[in-house]
């Protein structure tokens, strides 16, 4: 039998670490691997968890927008639903609080923490407005909405947040 070379086997392993290593690279838009030293790798990860916060954004606003469209549904049933939606807010603000931020994104995690915090304070404006429906609530009910969407838009058009595959809706 044969005695293996020492040389082969190092050989062997290296290319065997070699095409695990370029299937478990990132790659860049080219296609190429690219490195990562680990403080970008956070920063890139923390953006695209950032976007999805951003599209959850998104699509819990247009749950409001869908409560205070003409779609009279009764009280107990918009009651429920707009509850159900405050509820879906606390969850995003804990879990973008419970989130450890790179150094470099500190100023975007703000912003979104603001965001939530003002479609928690629009939303309690809707509690109230379904609770009591008369034209004053639904004022302030829409002009904190209107508030937070432009807080929302901006974020969206953010220049940490370009890049990262999301599409602003606004």
């Amino acid at each position: 039998m044969p005695k293996l070379n020492w040389r082969w086997l190092i050989l062997i392993v290296l290319i065997l670490l070699g095409i695990l290593g370029w299937f478990s690279s990132p790659v860049s838009q080219e296609g190429r691997p690219t490195l990562l030293l680990p403080e970008v790798k956070k920063v890139v990860i923390y953006r695209h968890q950032a976007a999805r916060w951003i599209r959850q954004l998104s699509a819990l606003d247009g749950q409001i927008d869908v409560l205070l469209s003409g779609n009279r549904m009764d009280p107990l049933s918009l009651s429920r639903k707009a509850q159900g939606v405050y509820a879906d807010w606390i969850k995003l603000f804990q879990a973008v609080d419970a989130t450890i931020v790179p150094q470099a994104l500190a100023g975007v995690h703000q912003t979104i923490k603001e965001v939530i915090q003002a479609y928690l304070d629009a939303t309690q404006k809707l509690l109230a407005w379904v609770s009591d429906p008369n034209e004053l609530t639904l004022g302030t009910t829409l002009e904190s909405l209107e508030s937070a969407g432009l807080l929302l838009t901006a974020l969206e058009t953010n220049a940490w947040m370009q890049g990262t595959g999301f599409a602003g809706s606004r």
